[in-house]
């Protein structure tokens, strides 16, 4: 059973004979009912500031739970964004590989499409030489057929030899000119 200042203030005891001195036992029941309202004071205060740090506590439990909603949140979105990047670098990955796999084909065909042309080219080379040398065989044979060729053809063109024919060179025998057309000088 609680006891309050007032009630040990207004407690009266009965007198007894060789009892107490009532102002000494008074004196003591002041004092232990102002310490008593004193205690009574610093508990109520002491219960109001538990109730506030209860109150903070509460909060910042409340806090807690939300930071931790927040960092699972966090969490799963940078799982999120990581999966993503991912599949994103795998996508760009996979683009970057079909593009060089076209550019090598368009190489590899570009590259053929060339082989063939230079196949074509040697073909050409090789049918103008073999035109080009049956041509001058055909003027070899022809120049030994008539060993005057060239001398009846200064003449035609009025009995002069050309100047410049004269002054550089001699005019060439049949035999000289086969040596000039060696199948040498068209490698096929």
């Amino acid at each position: 059973m609680p006891i309050t200042p007032n009630e040990i203030l207004e407690k009266e005891f009965k007198k007894a004979l060789r009892g107490y001195s009532v102002e000494e036992v008074d004196d003591f029941l002041e004092m232990v009912a102002d310490v008593l309202a004193d205690t009574i004071k610093e508990r109520n205060l002491l219960r109001e500031r538990v109730h506030e740090l209860e109150g903070e506590v509460s909060a910042l439990k409340a806090e807690e739970k939300e930071i931790k909603k927040m960092l699972l949140s966090a969490q799963k979105l940078i799982d999120e964004l990581k999966a993503q990047a991912e599949r994103e670098a795998e996508i760009i990955i996979e683009e970057a590989k079909a593009k060089g796999e076209k550019i090598l084909e368009e190489a590899r065909e570009e590259e053929r499409r060339l082989r063939g042309l230079i196949l074509e080219l040697q073909r050409h080379r090789i049918s103008w030489a073999s035109e080009f040398k049956a041509m001058l065989r055909k003027y070899l044979d022809m120049l030994e057929q008539e060993p005057d060729f060239m001398e009846k053809e200064l003449k035609k063109k009025g009995g002069k030899r050309a100047s410049s024919v004269d002054n550089d060179a001699e005019i060439l025998k049949p035999s000289d000119l086969e040596g000039l057309i060696s199948d040498n000088d068209f490698d096929l």
